[in-house]
């Protein structure tokens, strides 16, 4: 379906953001989404809006525009040639099913080989000059095992002096509680996209998140810039148009800036598969913003699937994050696979709440801002300013422990657990290119012994 967008002047979905709970079945939304390949014509519009509920025109890029609205005639699964206007090529309608933030995951977990390529062109030598600082008596397991190559842990979590500072992390969730003293006054609010609600975070998952990126006592880039952009209501529910809405004032602000602030869009949320969350998620990263997203926390049962059926999970352009124990094992949650690209602790993470309360919590939602607060600190160094999104996810995953993830089996997933000490980001325990040159070793090791045995069988 994917293919089409490439074809075709738009394409209509519906969508609906919800909780990453596995307990209400997917629902189809009443709004509809009108995608476009080149912006439409005021014309356009005034036509639709003249036969349609039509809402507000969100532009991601010069190539990706998207219009919400109520074209409930115009849903259908074939290619429709005729045009809407004199421009347009002709159209695909159809739905989509309901999307989900990546929530907390209730309940007790037991515990319970995809090979890329990559490089990293962050700058070491500029690294080595700069103050490491220690945190003692570490709050958060989380922070101490990323600190880390191996358990067991020691109590401690140590980061470079810039900790994140310059960088614009943008939390699209459901806000963030910016008074908190725990931000330091670096948090702000950038905006509200979701109607009839106000400006505050009255679900507490955002703040939560906010808080493992860059919190003073349990956040990863302790010096970073936090933005709220509050696309999600109280109940951890918004439509897709919401969220890119909040996408759309993340490229607006870096574009204000002249595309010199280094800056990350931390997306917590998922759905099935679906080609327009992640073809929103490529054209932000083509701008220059890396995006980092939840692999998911699996089905109904609560265990985990594959995040190539989960979006954006399987957005290629964006970091993808699964979730480990204290055990280093993969949490029996946690979605696994080939579009996961990394992962991180996820099980008892620590935060703060609205208020000043601190709570602890498990889901792949909070592995995720663990790895953005890594991208921040690798961001914060003035040499890697000029580093691309797929160069700084580059960086992260050569960095990254390997092979000390337990019960990846058969899972097809990289056995990457982020590391933060990006100051030995030069030294990422072997270069993945090595590894992947051992499998292919062993798989022409097998081949030469398949084929010996296949001549035995013929000629013996």
């Amino acid at each position: 379906m994917f293919l089409h967008i490439e074809l075709f002047s738009f394409i209509l979905v519906s969508l609906i953001f919800a909780t990453f709970s596995y307990t209400n079945a997917e629902k189809l939304s009443s709004e509809h989404l009108m995608i476009f390949e080149s912006k439409p014509s005021d014309e356009l519009i005034n036509k639709l809006s003249s036969k349609y509920s039509v809402g507000r025109l969100i532009t991601l890029s010069d190539s990706f525009h998207i219009l919400p609205g109520q074209f409930p005639d115009l849903i259908g699964n074939d290619f429709r040639t005729t045009a809407i206007d004199g421009t347009s090529d002709g159209y695909w309608v159809g739905h989509n099913t309901r999307m989900r933030l990546a929530n907390d995951v209730n309940g007790e977990y037991g515990e319970h080989t995809n090979h890329r390529h990559f490089y990293s062109r962050a700058n070491q030598s500029d690294f080595a000059n700069t103050q490491v600082i220690t945190q003692e008596n570490v709050p958060s397991w989380a922070l101490d095992r990323i600190n880390r190559r191996s358990l067991p842990l020691s109590g401690s979590y140590s980061y470079i002096d810039p900790a994140g500072s310059g960088v614009d992390v943008y939390i699209i969730d459901t806000g963030i509680d910016i008074t908190n003293p725990e931000f330091e006054n670096r948090a702000r609010w950038g905006t509200t996209t979701i109607a009839n609600v106000d400006n505050n975070d009255n679900n507490g998952h955002g703040t939560f998140v906010a808080g493992i990126v860059g919190s003073k006592t349990y956040g990863v880039a302790k010096k970073c810039n936090l933005i709220a952009v509050k696309s999600l209501d109280s109940e951890g529910l918004g439509d897709l148009s919401d969220v890119l809405s909040g996408l759309e004032y993340v490229v607006m602000q870096y574009n204000k800036a002249n595309r010199t602030r280094n800056s990350i869009a931390n997306l917590s949320v998922g759905s099935s598969y679906d080609p327009i969350i992640n073809r929103a998620i490529s054209e932000v990263v083509n701008q220059g913003i890396l995006v980092t997203v939840a692999a998911g926390n699996g089905d109904q049962t609560g265990r985990g699937v594959d995040a190539c059926s989960d979006s954006p999970a399987s957005a290629g352009s964006a970091l993808t994050v699964g979730a480990t124990t204290m055990r280093d094992e993969i949490a029996v949650f946690s979605n696994y696979g080939s579009c996961v690209d990394i992962f991180a602790p996820g099980v008892s993470i620590p935060s703060i709440f609205p208020g000043g309360a601190v709570n602890t919590k498990s889901g792949t939602s909070f592995s995720t801002p663990l790895v953005s607060g890594i991208a921040a600190l690798v961001m914060s160094d003035e040499a890697n300013t000029t580093l691309s999104p797929q160069e700084i996810k580059d960086s992260i995953l050569q960095l990254a422990t390997r092979n000390v993830i337990k019960n990846l089996a058969f899972t097809n997933s990289p056995n990457l657990l982020a590391y933060s000490q990006v100051q030995n980001i030069a030294y990422g325990g072997g270069a993945a290119s090595d590894r992947r040159g051992g499998i292919e070793m062993l798989r022409v090791i097998a081949g030469i012994i398949g084929a010996i045995g296949i001549w035995i069988l013929s000629n013996g």
